[in-house]
């Protein structure tokens, strides 16, 4: 009985200090200066000029535009439209790695360093509609398919690539294998090679998104960022694969567990081939966000599995080169996101 009542003390204080760690992260993204973030300093302009932007004839979906109306009625304030979107954001992420996550505290750690943070901080539509995907995982996950597909047609009224999302349904009958893996990640490089016939299709979905070929901004030359992600995503892939489905794991993971971990690396591979075919496109690190986000679930859940000796061996090893990875792309690729040197509004 007084273990049981420690257990469930401990458990107590763990959230109690997680969800004090969301609030301050929820913090510095509210109320940062326009300077913070690569386009903060647009959201707040948008927000000033909301009176005068049109449903139909601005570049932006219709959803964040209402969302900057409504907000608008509350506060002439630039500055609301960010502390209202960072309260949903972190709320959102929160939600969702306490629910799914054996680990949250490393769950949060990877969330900080592995690019959540700063791209919440930088671009608050896709931030808005990734978050609302994560909800349509959580009702996918329950097969409330039909609320499912709302949120998808909802976060597209924020950012319109988040109808990918929609692949979701047509993973639904598969189950992680060495076989799927493998024909993923061919298919990948096949359309990485056919990647110009492709494009083509591609604005015809997203139209907007022609203007990056012809400034070529997005398009050409491999940038550092999308091999550095390409490896990155495919080294966690395989140790979360070879963590959570191995038979030694699949005995200590319960059948719904098992179910959610399949889901997620299912997606977490799509990450993967796209990140392949960005290779060609730079945009389409973007429309990775959508898939990879679930590293935040996976690896925390892949190192929880492995026997005690094992994950005392590899959970600082992940941590130092997670550390690492977001201290290079801080000194040497500051300009990715814009976040630092930081500042309050």
């Amino acid at each position: 009985m007084r273990l049981l009542t420690e257990r469930v003390n401990n458990r107590i204080y763990e959230k109690i200090g997680y969800w004090f760690s969301v609030i301050v992260l929820m913090f510095l993204s509210a109320f940062r200066a326009d300077t913070v973030g690569n386009d903060t300093h647009e959201y707040l302009r948008i927000f000033k000029e909301i009176t005068i932007i049109s449903d139909s004839g601005s570049r932006y979906e219709i959803g964040y535009v209402w969302l900057n109306k409504m907000v608008s009625f509350i506060s002439s304030n630039p500055q609301s439209i960010i502390i209202i979107t960072s309260i949903f954001i972190f709320y959102s992420y929160g939600y969702f790695i306490w629910k799914y996550s054996k680990s949250p505290w490393l769950s949060l750690f990877v969330f900080f360093t592995f690019n959540g943070f700063a791209f919440a901080l930088s671009g608050i539509r896709q931030s808005i509609a990734l978050t609302i995907l994560l909800y349509s995982y959580d009702y996918f996950g329950k097969e409330k398919y039909l609320r499912s597909l709302f949120c998808i047609l909802l976060a597209t009224a924020f950012h319109s690539t988040a109808i990918i999302f929609v692949i979701v349904f047509l993973w639904k009958k598969f189950k992680i294998n060495l076989k799927i893996i493998c024909f993923t990640i061919v298919s990948g490089i096949f359309c990485y090679y056919l990647f110009s016939s492709i494009l083509q299709y591609i604005y015809i979905l997203f139209p907007a998104y022609e203007l990056y070929y012809d400034g070529g901004r997005y398009f050409g030359d491999t940038r550092l960022a999308s091999v550095i992600n390409l490896v990155v995503i495919f080294i966690m892939f395989c140790f979360c694969y070879s963590s959570l489905f191995n038979k030694y794991s699949k005995k200590r993971i319960d059948e719904k567990e098992m179910i959610n971990n399949n889901y997620m690396l299912l997606l977490f591979l799509i990450a993967v081939v796209i990140n392949i075919v960005a290779l060609k496109l730079n945009l389409l690190d973007r429309v990775t966000l959508y898939f990879s986000i679930y590293s935040i679930v996976l690896l925390p859940n892949a190192l929880h599995v492995l026997p005690k000796e094992r994950r005392v061996f590899y959970t600082p090893i992940i941590i130092s080169l997670l550390y690492v990875y977001y201290m290079i792309i801080l000194i040497y690729r500051p300009e990715w996101n814009n976040i630092y040197p930081y500042s309050f509004c």
